[in-house]
């Protein structure tokens, strides 16, 4: 008996013993996090597209996955039935027609709340202008660029600071390759400083008819001023973009003494001491596609492109953009390729901080509009028409351009352009 209990007491022990080894556990082997290959599209821009292509290591290093960067010329983008990329680089004045194409997604919440963002550091104008259409932000900044003056020759020591103390011993340069719209960009700037600051924005266009306004006092004024210039010269003045102007002496716009009051049909002393900021000439936007099918990976590339390091370093390549942030400011004549002594990174910077820049309209067919009035100021300036002759034909041919994209569209684009919603 004693010895059957014996043998019993160790049958359980034993059992016991090898209920508490564990099981052999089967080993799991992580899967590898599937790499996103980002297709991101450069417009326009070959050297920002290099700096893209060089910094691709660097974000693939952070975030484990590949950026494949194409580029594209403006008219292949106009001419386009879609955007196939994930991300898309392009000239700022187009973000109305890219949004009306529907091409473009609005910029999500919490990318704008991302600390590598860091979007409270981005000048006023960038932040809160530049970017937005309709109210909405659909694009982040790598710059913008303001139209400045750019004086050659024997440039007195006072410049003037008005276009009238602008007298016949200063006139405008040659044509610049560099600027695609040169006249318009002048007349631009004359028309602005003699119209109130609350009367800017929607000056060329009717916002509820589309009905071009190309007749305005200030207008007609300002485009004969241009044909008066004198030919010959001690020093010239130009209206240029300034990363476009090399080894030139750059100033801030010039401001207007009078001001046409269209509500009373009468002309004014002008109370504004600030010259306009004029935008939309340059300038590069980065958006993320409704055509990607990555888009929560496309919109984290996005901070880290405009981010502090990585925005400046591709922003300083770019010929169309300069610093966008405050945070920037100490290192903006590392844009610049010449020393200057004009001031001009604290000038541009306070242009750039406050909010009520002009942005050229965006809305489509934007460059068809500016090259038939760009034609027109040349038949005033050469003294083929008149001022009012120029300006009535060219409003003519706006009028046509309306209603060929359609007056209802392109009334709803102008008015997001304003910021409203419709």
């Amino acid at each position: 008996m004693r010895l059957l209990i014996l043998v019993l007491i160790l049958v359980i022990s034993w059992g016991c013993r090898d209920a508490a080894k564990p099981e052999a556990q089967k080993a799991v082997v992580a899967k590898p996090r599937a790499a996103v290959k980002l297709a991101v599209l450069v417009v326009d821009d070959a050297e920002l597209a290099k700096g893209i292509t060089l910094l691709a290591g660097e974000w693939s290093e952070r975030s484990g996955g590949e950026l494949a960067v194409a580029q594209m010329t403006l008219d292949e983008l106009l001419a386009a039935n879609k955007l196939s990329a994930d991300v898309v680089i392009y000239p700022s004045r187009y973000l109305g027609t890219l949004v009306m194409r529907n091409w473009l997604r609005p910029v999500r919440e919490s990318v704008l709340e991302d600390p590598v963002l860091a979007w409270g550091d981005f000048f006023t104008m960038v932040r809160d202008q530049a970017v937005r259409y309709g109210g909405e932000v659909f694009a982040l900044s790598l710059g913008e660029m303001p139209l400045t003056m750019a004086w050659r020759g024997e440039v007195p020591e006072k410049l003037p600071e008005s276009w009238e103390q602008l007298s016949t011993n200063a006139a405008r340069t040659a044509k610049s390759e560099e600027l695609p719209f040169p006249l318009i960009s002048e007349f631009l700037a004359r028309t602005l400083a003699a119209t109130p600051p609350a009367d800017r924005a929607a000056l060329f266009f009717d916002a509820q008819t589309m009905n071009a306004k190309l007749d305005q006092p200030q207008m007609v004024r300002g485009l004969e001023a241009m044909a008066k210039a004198a030919s010959e010269a001690k020093f010239f003045a130009a209206v240029a973009m300034p990363r476009m102007a090399s080894s030139l002496w750059l100033s801030p716009l010039l401001i207007g003494e009078e001001v046409y009051n269209a509500s009373l049909d009468r002309w004014e002393s002008s109370a504004v001491t600030l010259p306009p900021v004029i935008c939309g000439f340059g300038g590069r936007l980065v958006s993320v596609t409704t055509e990607s099918r990555n888009a929560a990976s496309a919109f984290k590339l996005l901070p880290w492109l405009v981010s502090g390091s990585t925005g400046s370093q591709l922003s300083q390549r770019s010929k169309a953009t300069l610093w966008f942030r405050a945070s920037q400011v100490s290192q903006g004549a590392r844009w610049f390729t010449e020393a200057a002594d004009d001031n001009r990174v604290s000038w541009l910077s306070a242009a750039m901080s406050r909010g009520d820049a002009y942005l050229l309209p965006r809305i489509p067919g934007i460059d068809e509009y500016l090259t038939e009035l760009e034609a027109a100021l040349g038949k005033a300036i050469s003294d083929d028409q008149t001022a009012a002759e120029a300006l009535n034909g060219a409003a003519e041919r706006w009028n046509e351009i309306t209603d060929k994209l359609g007056r209802d569209e392109q009334r709803m684009a102008f008015n997001r352009h304003l910021g409203l919603i419709e």
